[in-house]
């Protein structure tokens, strides 16, 4: 069962190619009472840090993850974040895939998942780095 469901991710991840470069026109993204440019969130590649933001007819985590990367930024308790980005995806994939019998909706709320494992696992990085750019020390502003 491990190796299908790794056979899987690396098959979607490999068919979603490199993500698309930032529109600098796109209109500003406000999530959670924060504006931040597009083209600022796509300095490491894209809104979802080294995965693909969307997968064409599967999922599209772009604003989750925009979020997420917000949440970071601000200094909030990283689990806190993370559930957050959790919760975020799961609803995209509800209304992404509206039917609850549909294939889509289970294989999306699988990626979901396995998102939310990456920032679990691999997140601390980012998390300090985006904590050190906002607020420039480990332990807040002054």
């Amino acid at each position: 069962m491990r190796r299908l469901v790794t056979v899987v991710v690396l098959a979607a991840v490999m068919a979603a190619g490199a993500p698309a470069a930032a529109d600098d026109e796109a209109p500003e993204i406000v999530a959670r009472g924060v504006a931040t440019s597009p083209a600022v969130l796509a300095e490491d590649g894209g809104a979802c840090t080294a995965v693909p933001d969307q997968l064409a007819g599967i999922f599209d985590f772009t604003d989750a993850c925009v979020r997420h990367d917000i949440c970071y930024a601000l200094g909030a308790d990283r689990l806190a974040c993370d559930l957050a980005f959790r919760q975020d995806m799961v609803e995209l994939c509800h209304v992404q895939h509206p039917h609850p019998l549909d294939l889509g909706r289970v294989v999306c709320l699988t990626f979901a998942e396995l998102y939310f494992l990456g920032v679990r696992l691999f997140g601390g990085l980012a998390f300090q780095e985006l904590r050190l750019g906002a607020h420039g020390s480990p332990d807040g502003p002054g």
